[in-house]
């Protein structure tokens, strides 16, 4: 199978290689050169490929999650999303981006263990229920225990609750204790928990969650986090008016 093509012309002679054609020894050599390159270009693009296959994975299990709940559809995403707003302010990079995103994406694994009738009640939880309901985090992580691959991405599923002021669950830890992985998460997972609706409720408008999270910074929440959070929640709601305005414009252009 041929991945490529190497093209070599104008040969400089020299006192190792005075004639300016390529000699049969030459060639041979040039030929285990080329090999080697072969090799490595097929390694990289398997690795690629293989990567592909665990995003998709992760992919799937969080549009499985999604599915389970239906008045939390696309909550995984968004706090993805938001989760890496927060790393991209934090200036991380692209590495650590995409283990963020990662992180986030399954950071609810635990709720495969949640019985369904729990996730989907229609009213407010009982005592009881919301002790089952905060179980997930242990769950996700003794899921994630025996799975090689996805037990890097421990931090984010098992410690998504903990508060800074360390009454957090379900290890009890403190400030910078916490993972970063998990003092981001617990902020995007908190916007997007206070503006999602549910059967029982409206979702709040983001300027009161907003203010809640403002209020949360050094107790629920890393401050600085919390504070990176709302410059990107600001930043992305304006970009969103300037994308709703381009096309109003382009609207009215079409329409004239």
């Amino acid at each position: 199978q041929i991945i490529g093509t190497l093209f070599l012309c104008n040969k400089p002679t020299s006192t190792f290689s005075p004639l300016s054609k390529f000699t049969p020894e030459e060639l041979r050599l040039l030929s285990s050169f080329t090999h080697q390159i072969a090799i490595a270009i097929e390694n990289h693009q398997l690795n690629i490929s293989i990567h592909s296959i665990f995003l998709d994975y992760i992919k799937s299990i969080s549009a499985a999650l999604d599915a389970r709940d239906s008045y939390t559809h696309g909550h995984s995403r968004r706090v993805a999303k938001y989760s890496v707003g927060i790393g991209r302010e934090l200036g991380l990079t692209a590495g650590e981006l995409e283990f963020i995103e990662l992180s986030s994406t399954i950071h609810d694994i635990g709720k495969i263990g949640i019985s369904g009738d729990i996730l989907n009640k229609p009213d407010r939880l009982s005592d009881e229920e919301f002790e089952i309901i905060k179980s997930h985090a242990h769950k996700g992580s003794k899921i994630l225990e025996p799975m090689s691959r996805l037990s890097f991405l421990m931090p984010g599923v098992r410690n998504h609750h903990e508060r800074y002021d360390g009454k957090g669950y379900p290890d009890g830890l403190k400030g910078e204790e916490i993972h970063l992985i998990a003092r981001i998460i617990s902020i995007a997972d908190a916007y997007d928990a206070m503006t999602s609706d549910r059967v029982y409720r409206k979702g709040l408008p983001m300027e009161i969650a907003c203010k809640e999270i403002e209020k949360g910074a050094g107790t629920q929440f890393d401050p600085k986090l919390a504070k990176l959070f709302l410059t990107f929640i600001n930043k992305d709601t304006e970009n969103k008016i300037m994308e709703t305005d381009e096309k109003s414009e382009t609207a009215i252009l079409i329409n004239a």
